[in-house]
């Protein structure tokens, strides 16, 4: 009998074509080549395995990559680790499970938790990196930061790693000009709602 991350994994690769509504009862039970009923007895419902994979994106793309930057011993070892996550991300799953989240609540929960938390992962380095600018500029960079991403992966799906790695890595060159900051310096860390 296929497991429970069988069908998260059969979903990853249909929301890899960009399309969330080819995640069906059928389709994943196709891909994981069983019938329904071991489906009905993993998850009971589709809403119940949408809740799942919600709950399985969150977790392997944002959070625990969240968690290993903010607890990186220096500022160039968390921007390492982000940039690395970029690089790796499937990106073609974010943007369908982006365009989701406009129709169902649980992904539109999960996609608000991930853009919470690297909101927050953001501000964080950004205010290693600048710890003489306000509150107010350290969120508006670390906005910007997130923004790069989102959009990258809205406009090119395809190739939104390099373009946002890019687009990114410029953003942080503008900053580190606009400062005197030790990139081998360490964090000093107070995400508060780090789930």
């Amino acid at each position: 009998m296929p497991a429970p991350e069988d069908y998260v994994a059969a979903a990853y690769e249909l929301l890899s074509g960009g399309d969330p509504s080819a995640v069906t009862i059928d389709s994943l039970c196709r891909v994981v080549g069983t019938t329904s009923g071991s489906f009905y007895h993993h998850f009971g419902s589709l809403a119940g395995f949408v809740t799942a994979l919600a709950d399985d994106w969150y977790e392997r793309s944002v959070a625990t990559v969240a968690k290993a930057a903010v607890e990186a011993p220096t500022v160039a070892e968390a921007r390492r680790l982000l940039d690395d996550s970029i690089r790796g991300a499937p990106h073609q799953v974010e943007a369908a499970l982006r365009a989701w989240a406009r129709t169902n609540p649980s992904i539109r929960e999960a996609v608000v938790r991930a853009d919470e938390v690297r909101f927050e992962t953001a501000r964080t380095i950004v205010s290693a990196m600048l710890p003489d600018a306000g509150e107010a500029m350290r969120a508006a960079y670390a906005r910007i930061a997130q923004l790069v991403l989102i959009g990258a992966q809205a406009q090119r799906p395809d190739d939104a790693a390099e373009v946002a790695a890019g687009a990114l890595g410029a953003f942080v060159r503008l900053l580190e000009r606009s400062t005197d900051y030790d990139a081998a310096g360490s964090l000093q860390l107070n995400i508060q709602r780090m789930p």
